[in-house]
């Protein structure tokens, strides 16, 4: 076994030292967006005033070539922080370095180890393991949460009181997992004979309660074989301990909205009105966690639909997820956190002199989010199984703690899983009564929570006052529970500690320590789970970003008879062209309210046609379009406007609509929001009715349906249902014309049965950008027929369309994110968990809720949420929709003589070009045989560019955009401007 370590020695610090500093990370959905990924966050509190909050990039340390080799020799002695060694951390014998696994020479493991402040040659080992994002370093624990000193915002360090290292011998691993961890503890015993046969306790929080079972489960069985070969047991396991994670997904994520309805801290966190459909949506959610343990294809899914429904209900609660005592204006709880200051001193030359790191680390990063995508389907597995091994044996003791203002791994659903739990003694466990439990401070008794626990076999800790990061948010508390958890001592007993027990309240901070004979703030940490929560199960250009509070209706154009076109008088908008902005009641509906923003032709807008746009998603709002694509004006990141010239009301009068109902401004009861393109298509319909009878002078110009993305699915149903209803207009004589002329979809999702079989395509793709491995491509083909097969039973059973979902989205879909690349356009790298974040849309978001616009745009601030990108509840309403086919709505319109262009930006992944192609070159219509002959021949623009390729017949025509992605009027807006402008005006293109 390779070892490669080093002492912990002084260094001076030399003048202007350079220092590391790193900007905000993203967040999923998701991505797909997101995926998913897991993120932990970690974040800097100074003592005694509010801590300004940033985010950073989160990667862990990681070794890609062989390190050379580190002089191994004893640790020694690490003296307390003075002027010439102000950057070492406590006042222990420590010892930082790498351990190389014996079965890959390539692969090393860095530790910091401390030695016990009481009796290190007595006292047990404690191997600690950050998993807050499935990839994070435990560093940042160290230096955080539980370590021998915490960093202060100047990068120097205190010494912590409240350390783990108190009575233990202490690791904090950067981050293998099962057998890795097996094979490290041996090359560390091999290195520090003296604690073999020691008793170990393996600790963890978060993600980590999927890596602490899984490595005590491997050395648990590895020892079994010891023991029965009579061999010397060098690894003593003896207990496992896990702070706020996520062992049983299956029991624990439905118990998510138990802390909106009932906290011990009395916040609200949920309406109503959205707790009634997150309630709608938990046993959706418990079926695709039960797929998941079956088809790990369907995990991702699971996470994203769980997560957005559930926890992205709470969003507009403004509160942290990961402590909901503290208000966070952010839905990513990665947002409300400052963590810079352990991300600089792990970066300084000093440190990493002092750490030996490897020359080959080029820097520290918190997590790492492409590594974190090799977990992202293992996040919703069960692993409680690993706990009813061990506590079966007998031979491990087992501790889980939960605080209980923790939203993401809530202490309710902790409590949950440790009661279902299936092992001999689980009766035992649940019929045992719930003690408080209590510890004697300098003057009173203190209530710090309550415990379960059966024998001190099993415990369960509820901690008063405390987050996602017991150990930051109540260090004595946390110390006290490890300690009599390691000594097997009963946690029911009142006792006082070694120290001062202070229970921290809102009104309390930790105490701070001294340096160089001054006293200073230091500050503590946070790191958590981030679910990549809040992404769509669905494609969809946007994400869900913010859910923030509700909104109303413009008051002096809603059921008015002459409509009051307004000029802009200031820079809340930037066109030059008259709008209108105003909801629409449908009449088909008790209290449903479509938003609607309205602008003129900027050329004719007696004669141009009338447009309709319609974003995807499902879910996601049309203002997002007009303000970043095809829109009069574009948002600045200073939230100032500036005119698009390639503004599709070049020669239009178009309309971006809200919709369905709940997306964007738009309002109306939950209990009718659609679930479907049936829906959908009637609710445009009757708005489009209402809007040609506020404006009788657009009645009968031709009229054209547009959208992109999950618009494959509305454009053509909405377009359909308008054809039929012309056709039996002589059935409601009041009804208005609409003069239905053509649709346009963008790089949309229209067939999947057809488009799935192309998604492996991408990997030969025009712009050599290398996006899977061999084994990839080949486990994709064999995907292909079972995909084909779920899509085509959705098509007539309703109920295996999530199976359909799940399944090729993750299997055909979900590899591509492991490539590094934005997966709406391959030609950009992004190795954001929330795969949105790579667009950097959130001035958008903040400018469409600040107070002027909204009063310019006369949202109704009493009936409406406040906007966002995507309503994660709208979304999930289409679960059983996505994997229908609307071809045949597009075939009706064929043959009806409606036009059709379908165009496709060619770098795109999600809803690709080839399989756009390919659907409608498939479709069963009159000309079908002379479109499939017709050559497929440049698009020139008007400047002579070669801007695609162009197929067409009669009204049908297909253009794939070069060198653009998901959004072609945003990649290519002058080539855009061209295409749509000739099929307005039905010209050759």
């Amino acid at each position: 076994m390779a070892t490669e370590t080093t002492p912990l020695r002084n260094v001076e610090r030399r003048p202007q030292e350079p220092r590391a500093l790193h900007k905000k990370r993203i967040a999923g959905l998701a991505v797909f967006g997101l995926i998913m990924v897991v993120v932990a966050v970690l974040t800097t509190t100074n003592v005694g005033r509010k801590a300004h909050t940033q985010a950073i990039p989160q990667r862990p340390i990681k070794v890609v070539q062989p390190l050379k080799p580190l002089n191994a020799t004893r640790h020694h002695h690490t003296p307390a922080p003075t002027p010439k060694n102000w950057f070492q951390c406590g006042t222990e014998k420590s010892e930082a370095g790498y351990i190389t696994l014996p079965y890959n020479v390539d692969s090393h493991l860095f530790y910091w180890y401390f030695e016990s402040r009481k009796t290190p040659d007595t006292d047990p080992l404690v191997l600690w393991m950050t998993g807050s994002g499935s990839d994070c370093s435990s560093l940042a624990a160290l230096l955080m949460e539980n370590g021998p000193c915490r960093i202060n915002p100047d990068a120097t360090t205190a010494l912590n009181p409240h350390s783990w290292t108190s009575e233990a011998n202490v690791i904090w691993l950067d981050q293998p997992t099962n057998e890795n961890v097996y094979w490290f503890l041996q090359g560390f015993l091999d290195k520090h004979p003296e604690f073999e046969g020691r008793a170990l306790f393996l600790a963890g929080e978060g993600y980590a309660a999927h890596y602490v079972p899984a490595a005590a489960h491997y050395i648990w069985k590895e020892n079994l074989i010891v023991v029965k070969a009579n061999a010397t047991l060098r690894i003593n396991l003896q207990g496992i301990t896990i702070g706020n994670g996520l062992v049983n997904p299956v029991v624990q994520t439905p118990h998510a909205l138990d802390m909106a309805v009932s906290n011990s801290y009395n916040i609200s966190l949920i309406n109503p009105t959205d707790l009634g459909a997150a309630k709608e949506a938990v046993p959706v959610c418990s079926q695709l966690l039960n797929v998941c343990q079956a088809n790990s294809s369907a995990c991702i899914g699971a996470l994203r639909y769980c997560s957005s429904s559930l926890l992205g209900a709470m969003d507009d609660s403004h509160r942290n997820k990961y402590d909901i005592r503290k208000k966070c204006a952010s839905s990513d709880p990665s947002e409300c956190y400052n963590t810079s200051a352990v991300a600089e001193y792990l970066n300084l030359n000093a440190v990493r002199a002092y750490l030996n790191v490897s020359e080959q680390v080029t820097s520290w990063q918190q997590c790492s989010s492409s590594n974190g995508e090799h977990f992202s389907s293992d996040l919703m597995k069960n692993f409680d199984g690993y706990v009813a091994d061990l506590l079966n044996d007998g031979s491990v003791r087992v501790l889980i703690y939960s605080g209980d203002a923790d939203l993401v791994c809530n202490w309710r659903g902790s409590e949950a899983w440790t009661k279902q739990l299936k092992w001999k003694h689980q009766q035992d466990f649940n019929d045992v009564k719930e003690h408080d439990f209590q510890v004697a401070g300098e003057i009173d008794t203190i209530d710090a929570g309550s415990v379960r626990s059966h024998n001190n076999q099993f415990t369960f800790i509820r901690v008063f006052k405390a987050g996602h990061m017991v150990p930051k948010d109540q260090p004595a508390i946390a110390l006290e529970v490890i300690n009599r958890f390691i000594k097997n001592q009963s946690l029911y007993e009142m006792r006082r500690t070694s120290e001062l027990t202070p229970l921290v309240t809102e009104g309390t901070a930790p105490p701070h320590s001294s340096r160089s004979a001054r006293r200073f703030n230091w500050s503590t940490a946070r790191s958590s789970l981030l679910v990549v929560a809040g992404v769509s199960l669905l494609l969809t250009l946007a994400f869900v970003v913010h859910q923030d509070s509700s909104l109303s209706s413009l008051k002096n154009l809603k059921g008015a008879t002459n409509i009051n076109f307004e000029r802009p008088q200031d820079e809340f908008f930037c066109g030059i062209t008259n709008h209108e902005t105003g909801y629409i009641k449908l009449p088909n509906k008790d209290d449903d309210h479509y938003f609607y923003w309205f602008v003129e032709s900027r050329s004719d807008p007696q004669r141009d046609p009338l447009v309709l746009w319609l974003t995807g998603g499902p879910g996601c709002s049309s203002m997002m379009a007009l303000l970043a694509e095809n829109g009069p004006c574009h948002v600045q990141s200073d939230l100032s406007t500036k005119t698009n010239p390639y503004s599709w009301n070049g020669h239009a009068n178009v309309i971006w609509l809200d919709q369905p109902t709940g997306v964007g401004y738009s309002y109306g009861p939950t209990v009718d929001y659609d679930s479907g393109e049936l829906n959908v298509a009637e609710n445009i319909y009757w708005f489009l009715q209402e809007f040609l009878k506020k404006h009788p002078d657009l009645a009968d110009r031709e009229f054209f349906v547009t959208g992109e993305s999950y618009g494959g699915h509305y454009v053509p149903a909405a377009a359909s249902h308008i054809l039929k209803a012309n056709m039996l207009r002589h059935l409601s004589p009041n009804a208005v014309h609409v003069n239905l002329a053509g649709i346009a979809v963008g790089n949309g999702l229209t067939d999947p049965a057809v488009q799935y079989q192309h998604s492996v395509d991408m990997a030969f793709n025009s712009y050599n950008v290398s996006l899977l491995d061999d084994q990839a491509i080949e486990d994709m083909r064999k995907a292909q027929p079972v995909c084909h097969e779920l899509i085509m039973q959705c098509q007539q059973d309703r109920p295996r369309c999530v199976d359909a979902m799940e399944f090729c989205f993750g299997a055909l879909e979900g590899p591509y994110y492991q490539s590094g690349r934005n997966p709406y356009d391959i030609r950009e790298p992004c190795t954001e968990e929330n795969v949105m974040k790579c667009f950097h849309f959130e001035h958008i978001d903040e400018y469409l809720n600040t107070p002027t616009v909204l009063t310019k745009l006369g949202v109704d601030v009493h009936k409406s949420k406040s906007w966002r990108e995507c309503d994660a509840t709208v979304g999930a309403g289409f679960a059983f929709d996505e994997m229908l086919s609307s071809a045949e709505d597009v075939k009706l319109l064929l043959d009806a003589g409606v036009r059709v262009l379908i165009y496709a930006g060619d770098a795109d992944l999600m809803c690709n070009w080839v399989g756009n192609q390919a659907w409608v070159m498939a479709l069963d219509w009159s000309g079908k045989t002379e479109f499939n002959n017709a050559p497929s021949r440049p698009f020139v623009t008007s400047e002579a560019t070669d801007s695609g390729r162009v197929r067409s017949f009669e009204n049908l025509a297909f253009i794939r955009v070069f060198n653009s992605g998901h959004m072609v009027p945003m990649d290519q807006p002058v080539v855009s401007f061209e295409m749509i402008n000739k099929f307005f005006q039905n010209k050759d293109f």
